[in-house]
């Protein structure tokens, strides 16, 4: 062991052991991180305060029905077809029976949603399937409404319609009425705003 220490002190290797005293840069480091948390903080509030709500003029449905609000653009949805209308299925336009065909896919991959699977069947050709969210309640929608009631422009759009009536979306405790509540038929659809 004396042996050992005699060669280092001689060769001074501890000279290659010695870490030269590095600034401390500790202060810099506080302040970053505290910039990040205040960021971190203050930007959700801002955006809250000084965001602009969508504008738009509210529409009153019929007695029966419900209004939802929310923003559509040409091409965000689903239109599905009749089989003899083409000859394959491209998105946005879907032929009914491969849509059928997806669903049963679907089913035999999550077994839970047998409603949802059979409500969504029942579905006929020049029908638009729109996954939007409601603007009034922040909630997401499925919208299912006849192709002719489709606005032909960007904007905010109101349908007056219902929720489904299928007897399983009051059971929230399972997928298939988590799911079957965001589904709305609607009647009518106003472009309210631009």
């Amino acid at each position: 062991m004396e042996k050992a220490k005699f060669i280092a002190q001689k060769m001074e290797w501890h000279r290659l052991v010695q870490i030269p005293a590095q600034p401390d840069r500790s202060f810099l480091l506080w302040m970053f991180g505290l910039s990040l948390i205040i960021l971190t903080v203050a930007e959700p509030i801002a955006t809250t305060i000084l965001s602009n709500p969508p504008q738009f003029s509210e529409i009153s449905c019929p007695v029966g029905t419900e209004v939802v609000y929310f923003r559509y653009s040409p091409g965000s949805s689903i239109n599905l077809v009749a089989d003899d209308a083409m000859r394959k299925s491209y998105v946005p336009n879907i032929r009914v029976s491969n849509f059928r065909r997806m669903l049963d896919q679907y089913l035999t991959r999550d077994p839970r949603v047998p409603e949802l699977v059979k409500e969504l069947a029942k579905l006929n050709p020049n029908t638009t399937l729109i996954y939007k969210l409601d603007l009034k309640t922040n909630e997401t929608i499925w919208t299912i409404a006849d192709s002719a009631l489709i606005a032909k422009e960007s904007g905010i759009v109101g349908a007056c319609g219902r929720r489904t009536t299928n007897p399983a979306a009051t059971k929230l405790h399972n997928a298939d009425g988590a799911y079957l509540r965001f589904l709305f038929y609607a009647n009518s659809m106003t472009l309210v705003s631009r």
